[in-house]
């Protein structure tokens, strides 16, 4: 199986572009602490096992979740505030898990798919090694921390 891929700053930019509606610029900050993660997307290759997982934090996934329906900004900042994201956020955070899909892969790479969307602490048996983190720019929307990992 070939190793699959890690997004790039230009490859994720293009997908937030897509998401908050507008250019977004963003940079790799330093190593985010993924205890400090909120959502972790998991990945699976095409025969079975987990081959990436992207850990958001609570901003990036209030973030993430409202940009991609258009639902205001102040929403985001309440589910912020109040420490959780609704049910329809969440909805909304497994479809921009499947958007990030496609980072995981080039014309070298194996398929792999989004599978689910779970907390932190359901992650006890999954370590993968390869890593990139990346700041979400605060414009329009809170920002927040992602975190990918694969093999």
């Amino acid at each position: 199986m070939s190793k699959f891929i890690l997004p790039s700053a230009q490859s994720l930019q293009g997908v937030l572009t897509m998401i908050y509606g507008e250019e977004i610029v963003i940079e790799e900050p330093a190593e985010m602490d993924l205890a400090s993660a909120s959502h972790v997307g998991l990945f699976e290759a095409s025969e079975g096992g987990v081959v990436g997982l992207c850990h958001c934090d609570l901003n990036a996934a209030a973030s993430l979740s409202c940009a991609l329906s258009l639902i205001p900004p102040g929403v985001a900042e309440e589910m912020i505030k109040d420490k959780t994201i609704s049910e329809m956020a969440a909805l909304n955070l497994n479809e921009v898990m499947n958007m990030f899909s496609s980072l995981y892969m080039d014309d070298n790479t194996d398929h792999l798919r989004f599978t689910e969307l779970k907390g932190t602490r359901d992650l006890t048996e999954v370590t993968l090694t390869r890593r990139i983190d990346f700041e979400l720019p605060k414009a329009k929307y809170p920002g927040g921390r992602v975190t990918f990992q694969a093999v």
